[in-house]
């Protein structure tokens, strides 16, 4: 159903998703996050009840596909692991479908209808409640977008600005307005995509102001996939040190070797330029001529 409004209250059973920092950002659309102590499942019936049908809405129609039943903790119980024959994206669709059938076609019998509601003909399907109790004084819902509610639940770091750029992660990035802070330099929030590094946000005051990735051989990359680039490199670099401090002592060696068969001679200052001149015109080559004589 309509996904415009978000509940200002958000009731948790401590599970460890919900206990992460991340997910405690979501305060800052003003929602209250209300953590109910651990097995207590009588605090949160409606949950619980709501695992049930969506468990017995498949449950039949899965079983001897690897669904466990009730015997499975007993001794000598059936191994139902090895009936499993969904694979995890096909189970998610089915728990999809499900959900669904809960939120938009199953029937609410004991639902304590209004004079209101009889009259205005309210379905007994739960989006179809949902619908009418949010049009009504009281309903505490904060109005908020998709896009808004996935920025406030990404993941937070530090960012700097320097001269070239706000750095994150090793990365840099650009904003035409931020061209002052440049050189500045200052050190800020930054919420950002793993999925993605092609662009993150600097968080102000509960605004998110995007900023483009300098780099274009790293835009549509994952976080981990430019570690990984950057740990190749590190190792191609490391691998050829020993040739390279070769290759400084051979050059050393080599310039030693030219400097101590020079010899000595008077320097005269004044005809400077045109004993420069001279020396040139000695190892000169006109390449046009070459290339029409290879021609």
């Amino acid at each position: 159903w309509n996904c415009s409004v978000f509940p200002s209250t958000l009731i948790t059973d401590m599970g460890s998703e919900y206990k992460s920092e991340t997910f405690s950002q979501i305060a800052e659309l003003g929602v209250k996050i209300v953590n109910l102590p651990p097995c207590r499942r009588e605090l949160k019936g409606p949950v619980e009840k709501f695992f049930d049908l969506v468990q017995g809405a498949y449950k039949q129609t899965l079983k001897g596909k690897g669904v466990v039943e009730a015997d499975y903790y007993k001794r000598g119980g059936h191994d139902y692991r090895k009936d499993a024959c969904l694979t995890l994206e096909q189970f998610e669709k089915v728990i999809l479908h499900c959900i669904i059938y809960y939120n938009s076609k199953r029937v609410i019998e004991n639902f304590p209808y209004t004079e209101d509601m009889l009259a205005i003909g309210v379905k007994p399907y739960a989006s179809d409640i949902f619908e009418y109790a949010k049009s009504q004084l009281g309903a505490n819902l904060i109005e908020v977008s998709a896009l808004k509610i996935m920025q406030v639940l990404l993941p937070r770091t530090t960012g700097t600005f320097k001269r070239n750029g706000l750095c994150v992660h090793g990365l840099r990035y650009k904003n035409d307005d931020y061209t002052e802070d440049y050189l500045k330099g200052r050190t800020v929030t930054i919420a950002y995509n793993p999925d993605d590094v092609t662009q993150i946000y600097l968080v102000e005051s509960g605004i998110y102001i995007p900023f483009d990735l300098i780099e274009t051989r790293f835009r549509g990359k994952t976080a981990e996939q430019v570690e990984v680039m950057k740990k190749a490199k590190k190792k191609i670099i490391k691998d050829v040190q020993h040739e390279n401090l070769q290759a400084q002592i051979d050059l050393t060696e080599h310039i030693s070797a030219i400097v101590s068969k020079s010899v000595p001679s008077e320097v005269k200052i004044k005809d400077i330029r045109s004993t420069r001149r001279k020396e040139t015109e000695k190892t000169h080559l006109d390449l046009m001529k070459v290339g029409e004589n290879i021609g």
